[in-house]
This record gives C-alpha cells, sequence and structure tokens, in this order.
C-alpha cells in the first residue's frame, strides 16, 4: 500500500516526483509531439496527392542555409503559370552525390496551391498513415526504454546518495 506524502523521506519524494514528472507529463508530452508532427505530415501528403501536379524542377545549391555535418542542403525551384516557387530540402551526405547540381526532379506540387510541394519520391511515403504510425508506435517505445533506463540510474544514484548520507 502507498504511503502518504508527508510520512515519506526527501530520497523517496525526490524519487516520486521524478516518476511524476517524467511517466505523467514529460513522456504524454513528447509522444503527442512525435503524433502530430507524423499525421500532420500524412495529411499535408494526402492534400497535395488528392489534387496534384508534377513538374520537373531545377535543383541547386541552399545558399541561404548553412550545410551541417550531417546534411547537405539543396533547393528545387519550378514555375507555375509564369509565378516561381522554390523550396528548400536536406539531404544526407551520403547521398548528396546523388544529387545533380543544375539537373532537374520531379516535385508534385498541389494545384490549389503551388507552395505546397514535395519531392515525388517522399509524398507517397509521407502520406501513408499507418506508415507514420508505426512509426510513431517505435519511437514511443524506444523513449519509454530509455526514461525507464534512465529512471533506474537515476533511482539507484538516489539511493546511493541516501545510503551514503545516513552513514
Amino acid at each position: 500500500m502507498a504511503s502518504s506524502w508527508k510520512s515519506l523521506s526527501l530520497g523517496d519524494k525526490i524519487l516520486r516526483g521524478h516518476n511524476l514528472l517524467w511517466w505523467a507529463i514529460v513522456f504524454p508530452i513528447a509522444v503527442i509531439a512525435i503524433g502530430y508532427t507524423a499525421v500532420s505530415s500524412t495529411w499535408r501528403s494526402q492534400a497535395i496527392l488528392n489534387d496534384h501536379s508534377i513538374v520537373q524542377a531545377t535543383v541547386s545549391v541552399d545558399e541561404e542555409t548553412a550545410p551541417t555535418k550531417q546534411l547537405a542542403r539543396f533547393k528545387y525551384s519550378f514555375d507555375v503559370d509564369g509565378k516561381s516557387y522554390s523550396k528548400n530540402f536536406p539531404v544526407p551526405w551520403r547521398r548528396a552525390d546523388q544529387i545533380e547540381v543544375g539537373g532537374t526532379i520531379p516535385v508534385a506540387y498541389a494545384n490549389f496551391d503551388p507552395n505546397q510541394s514535395q519531392r515525388e519520391e517522399l509524398l507517397a511515403g509521407n502520406a501513408d498513415m499507418q506508415a507514420n504510425l508505426i512509426s510513431v508506435a517505435t519511437l514511443a517505445a524506444l523513449a519509454a526504454l530509455l526514461i525507464g533506463l534512465f529512471w533506474l540510474v537515476f533511482n539507484y544514484l538516489i539511493k546511493r546518495r541516501i545510503v551514503a548520507y545516513l552513514e
């Protein structure tokens, strides 16, 4: 049976507060944020696929955004009804040599708003709700595992510190 809060030692109060923080606040917020991102990406991709056109967009290096150690930055641009549209996209450095600067790539854009565009190769994958929800479930399980491991280490350190303090 659970002890009342007033009868707990300081260490037990810290452990219970830590449990509450991670399992009742941080974990649900992280899962909700990841889930919202996946679902909104799916809805956006499905909206483009419902009424879209495909155009060959010209690829250039994105000079406005600096590359990182992991990602090269590119930009594609295309014209629709005499108006130019462009969008940045990152590519892992190991695949950057597959992107031909000055070449073209197929891009799907929404007919209702050509600003809503995405590389055709990514669009179908992002529109798959089941695959995105499986990814969210996998990330949630991984997050729960990491939080559990963090909790075990923290619990061990707190108990060790309490025992050392009492000696």
